[in-house]
């Protein structure tokens, strides 16, 4: 069939939405994606051998697991892999950089270290930096917070930060995965373009290595003699060891970026006279503030960024014995203080209206003696003589930050004193816009953010802007990288125009259900264990030194702590797959799409679902082991299945005996009335197996043995030769008993047992209506029957019709049957569509509604009650569509002011019927 040239296969498909008529229907089917193109891809499994994802495989029925890129099974047609996503994890959506921290959190969990650093490096050229400076929008996001705490994202990254470091001249032997999946080329053919980047800091080399991937020429002048920016200057070294930083800036210069440092650039229309064909202006926030108060111009009111700048480049400080005041509560405050703590031995306190800061770095402040002082409104420095001898202050209420501002209310008759002699303002920071040219308007007095278009241009073409600069404020490093990306998508195509790389499309967001997150914590895949948390050394090893404060995670503790990932987005996108891919057959990106077909029939063969037994509690399924259902033995005895073939125990062993069990969830009033049919005969089968494969001593506990039809009592004459044993019974309880299982049951017959003991049980399930039955009825205006399922025209003269002209039902979506049956009925649907679309035209039947415009309110009731959508409310009025219409009177009964009537059934013609028979 899936080769058949008149046959098109939609697999991965889903009807969304159905209209018309017989002989005019018009379907819309979503094609969702795969993420592999079925045309290229050979069915290698290479994608599936490198994918780090375990998921539960249910086609194996949970006994097994597989990989997020897989393949059904080996005869899957059409035969290809398809990846399983659910959408991209919450902790990328909430990532500025839309760092992709499952993919590299499952990679670590498999000890794939290397890989892991590839991942992160695809988003991120700063993984030291951000894996021990980072607001964690990512971790706030993670869906394991919903359990215990959200997983140690930003431990893990630095985990394999350091990891690559101490690695990397093995890093520089291996290949480079860190393009994989991007619009991005190592060595690009030039494109002849020269873009200048003003900041060395992340948003700037960000976009300048992304410029060189495309294929661009760029420099980056810096002001500074280093490199990184606000992170090299304003983040100390007790939080970020400097050659970590220098590592991944080398990296980015060794792409191919030009870096001139020491450069104070001031002329921007000169450098695009100098032939540079575009300019990034990316300086970031470099400059603090003071607020007005008196004496806060005393010299010995330091700025928090000119201090901070000083110690990060190794200027000689000595603060001995100095009393000093840190004013402000952020986490500049607190580096501020810790900084100032080392450089000697100074007693150091921190005044603010409230902390900001990050808990950890407030721990860890007190640790090393610093005093906190909340809740204080500045009034003014006070001076003794010409030295500061502290800070005026008011105690305050102090509320929430609004719109960025700590509300607070003075407390009147407060006032008290701070002694100090060293003011630290740590109030902030901004942007220095001294280097931009007077004669331009380049910033919005309303906001302070630089005036620039949706493509991030400013004012002069060709100049864009980026960062902390464009903001108007301070941001956090990984919001510097985003801004950076963006920019070189916006300078790209300004360069090329319409072959200028796209902004990513936006991907839907994959959501746990609370049920989803218990059920993946109790199928072992995922670690219960507790969220484990970076160390620091002792507050005394800290004292007039800058070694790192905190300790990174252990190998040890980085897998336990990615084990504890709940996988939400079910595909890691680490883009191994990608990677792993001769054929280039893989797109992340892929969205659905949508296909529309004019058809004249339709045949439903929508199928069937197990019952599940774990609704019933009383035949331990779920709760005692080695209870299977037969679906779950028909994998075992599969040599591709979890078992290759095996029939075998939890423990391993092959059973000695085996119950089987009918009727499960069939002809019991508490869950279904109706006979499933098929179940005595797969019992049989099942009997033969077990005796065949493994020897065992089998018993089935039955009502009825059902064995209808040609060659079937046949069949149970040859199961009984084999040995099996038939008890007649309706099963009361399975129980567990000295580790084996206790089948009772009653109504038992004369001289028989009322139980027996196994080591294996097989629940032969009924069967029920797929879930979605009344979604789907709906949809193509088909009834359901009181069991659930589809609902034929007429049980004997028309089994294959419904009560939708053109619409035919095949197999058990209209009831239980076996599979002679199934085949039989899709053979008369085929030709019973045949014959239909052979007529050319098709009489239907006269009895349907029709409406008295004059009575007609538009109350819209008729159009609502309407079970085939064939009522519309057009212009105020009633409008039937004949060709939908079934007769119903559905509609006729729900209209309030009998505007509508039922042809051949109104009230006239009923009571001349009636007089005629009377009379």
């Amino acid at each position: 069939m899936g080769r058949h040239k008149n046959i098109e296969l939609l697999t991965y498909s889903e009807i969304e939405s159905v209209s018309g008529f017989v002989g005019n229907f018009e379907i819309t089917v979503r094609k969702k994606p795969r993420y592999i193109d079925e045309d290229a891809c050979t069915g290698c499994g290479d994608c599936a051998d490198v994918c780090p994802i375990d998921v539960i495989n249910s086609f194996d029925l949970g006994l097994s697991t597989r990989k997020a890129a897989y393949r059904t099974s080996p005869q899957a047609v059409p035969n290809v892999f398809t990846i399983d996503k659910k959408g991209i994890a919450p902790c990328r959506d909430a990532c500025p950089a839309d760092q992709r921290a499952m993919g590299y959190v499952s990679l670590v969990a498999e000890g794939r270290y290397a890989d892991a650093y590839w991942t992160i490096r695809r988003e991120n050229p700063f993984p030291s930096v951000c894996g021990r400076v980072c607001n964690r929008a990512c971790e706030t996001a993670c869906s394991r917070g919903e359990v215990d705490e959200p997983v140690n994202i930003m431990g893990i990254k630095r985990f394999v930060a350091d990891w690559a470091y101490d690695h990397r001249e093995e890093l520089a032997e291996m290949e480079d995965k860190s393009l994989v999946g991007t619009s991005f080329q190592k060595n690009p053919e030039p494109t002849g373009k020269r873009v200048a980047v003003i900041g060395a800091g992340p948003a700037g080399l960000t976009a300048a290595q992304d410029l060189v991937h495309l294929g661009h020429s760029v420099k980056v002048f810096d002001a500074l003699p280093k490199a990184g920016g606000m992170i090299r200057v304003g983040i100390p070294p007790h939080r970020l060891p400097y050659e970590r930083l220098e590592w991944e800036v080398q990296q980015i210069v060794d792409e191919g970026v030009d870096l001139e440092l020491n450069t104070w650039v001031d002329d921007i229309p000169g450098l695009l006279d100098d032939g540079y064909d575009s300019v990034l202006l990316a300086t970031g926030a470099h400059k603090a503030y003071k607020i007005n108060i008196p004496n806060a111009d005393h010299p010995d009111n330091w700025l928090s960024l000119d201090f901070l700048k000083k110690a990060c480049l190794g200027e000689e400080l000595d603060l001995s014995d100095r009393k000093i005041i840190v004013l402000g509560g952020g986490d500049v405050a607190m580096d501020a203080a810790r900084v100032a703590v080392r450089l000697g031995h100074p007693e150091v306190k921190v005044v603010c209206r409230g902390m900001r800061a990050a808990e950890h770095e407030i721990r860890e402040a007190e640790e090393e003696d610093i005093e906190i002082i909340r809740g204080r409104v500045f009034q003014r420095i006070i001076l003794e003589g010409d030295k500061i001898a502290g800070v005026e202050c008011l105690k305050a209420d102090v509320g929430k930050v609004i719109d960025g501002k700590r509300q607070f209310t003075k407390l009147p008759g407060t006032e008290h004193t701070i002694d100090g002699d060293l003011v630290i303002w740590a109030l902030g920071q901004e942007p220095d816009t001294s280097f931009l040219p007077d004669d331009v308007d380049w910033i919005d007095e309303d906001s302070y953010e630089m005036k620039t278009n949706q493509e991030m241009m400013t004012a002069i073409k060709g100049v864009f802007s980026a960062g902390d600069l464009r903001v108007g404020a301070t941001t956090f490093v990984v919001e510097a990288i985003d801004e950076g990306h963006h920019a070189a998508r916006c300078i790209d195509r300004y360069l090329r125009g319409e072959k200028g790389i796209p902004e990513p499309p936006e991907m839907p967001v994959a959501t746990l259900s609370a049920d989803e997150i218990d059920r993946k914590m109790q199928n072992g895949t995922i670690s219960d264990a507790e969220r484990t948390s970076m160390g620091t050394i002792p507050p005394q090893e800290r004292a007039n030194n800058f070694r790192e404060v905190q300790v990174g995670l252990t190998e040890e503790e980085a897998r336990h702590e990615a084990e504890r990932c709940l996988h939400c987005g079910l595909c890691a996108e680490c883009l191994e797959c990608v990677a792993a891919c001769d054929r280039e057959a893989i797109n992340h990106n892929m969205l659905p799409t949508f296909e529309k077909f004019s058809v004249g029939t339709i045949i439903l063969a929508t199928g069937f679902q197990d019952f599940n037994p774990e609704v019933a509690p009383e035949y331990g399924y779920g709760a005692l082991d080695n209870v299977f259902t037969a679906m779950e033995f028909e994998r075992m005895i599969n040599t591709m299945g979890p078992t290759n073939g095996e029939i075998r125990l939890k423990s391993g062993k092959k059973p000695e005996s085996v119950a089987i069990i009918h009727c499960v969830g069939s002809r019991d009033q508490k869950y279904h009335e109706y006979c499933s049919r098929a179940c005595c005969m797969y019992s049989l089968k099942i009997s033969q197996l077990v005796r065949d494969y493994v020897g065992a001593e089998v018993h089935e506990i039955y009502r009825d043995i059902r064995s209808f039809g040609k060659g079937y009592e046949e069949f149970y004459n040859r199961t009984k030769a084999k040995g099996v044993h038939f008890y007649h019974g309706r099963v009361r309880e399975v129980t567990q008993d000295n580790g084996r299982l206790k089948v009772s049951w009653d109504e038992s017959y004369y001289d028989q047992p009322d139980h027996i003991e196994a080591d294996m049980i097989i629940l032969a399930t009924g069967f029920e209506p797929q879930p979605d039955a009344p979604e789907v009825a709906k949809k193509f205006g088909i009834s359901l029957g009181p069991n659930g399922f589809f609902r034929e025209k007429h049980p004997k003269l028309a089994p294959v019709e419904t009560s939708s002209e053109g619409i035919f039902l095949a197999g058990t979506c209209q009831f239980p049957k076996d599979i002679p049956d199934s085949v039989a009925q899709a053979e008369g649907a085929a030709a019973v569509a045949l014959s239909m679309l052979d007529q050319g035209t098709i009489a239907l039947s006269p009895s349907v509604a029709q409406v008295s415009a004059n009575r007609c309110a538009g109350c819209g009731q008729c159009e609502a009650s309407c079970p085939y959508d064939a009522v519309a409310i057009v212009d105020g009025v009633s409008n039937i569509d004949i060709y939908k219409c079934k007769g119903c009177g559905t509609c006729v009964a729900s209209c309030p002011n009998k505007a509508l009537t039922l042809i051949h059934y109104n009230d006239k013609q009923l009571i001349a019927e009636i007089r005629g028979a009377l009379s």
